[in-house]
């Protein structure tokens, strides 16, 4: 029996990474705890506020985040302006646009992902992470 971070890790670099748009992958369970990072997300659980993502698909919560600090590997804390946000997804840049960063609302987690922010990487990582989104829902 294959172990499960095993297949994780199989169904991550499949799913995600073999597409060179994902610079960074983190899944935080609705708990707060850092389920799997790497990449450019590398060091989330031991420098981001898990609370202020959480928070972020709340849905006792009434307003929508416009900026959100995120720590990127190599580049320090990073302001994201969030773009579009739903109840169980967010789209945002940073600073300059360089680095982009999606957010979905899992049922037993959030997957986080950072892309570089250009052509034709913005939209071969946001149809890589809606279809891994997709999969984890289902």
């Amino acid at each position: 029996m294959m172990d499960q971070s095993r297949y994780w890790e199989d169904f991550v670099n499949e799913k995600l990474v073999q597409g060179g748009a994902v610079t960074g992958i983190c899944l935080v369970s609705h708990q707060g705890v850092c389920l799997y990072s790497m990449g450019l997300l590398k060091d989330f659980e031991k420098t981001c506020d898990v609370k202020q993502i959480l928070h972020l698909f709340n849905d006792s919560r009434k307003q929508k985040t416009s900026l959100l600090s995120v720590y990127v590997t190599g580049q320090g804390s990073l302001s994201f302006q969030v773009h579009q946000q739903t109840n169980c997804s967010l789209i945002a840049t940073s600073a300059g646009s360089h680095i982009g960063l999606l957010m979905g609302n899992l049922p037993h987690g959030i997957l986080a992902c950072t892309y570089t922010h250009r052509e034709p990487e913005i939209g071969r990582a946001k149809k890589q992470f809606e279809e891994v989104c997709r999969l984890l829902r289902s």
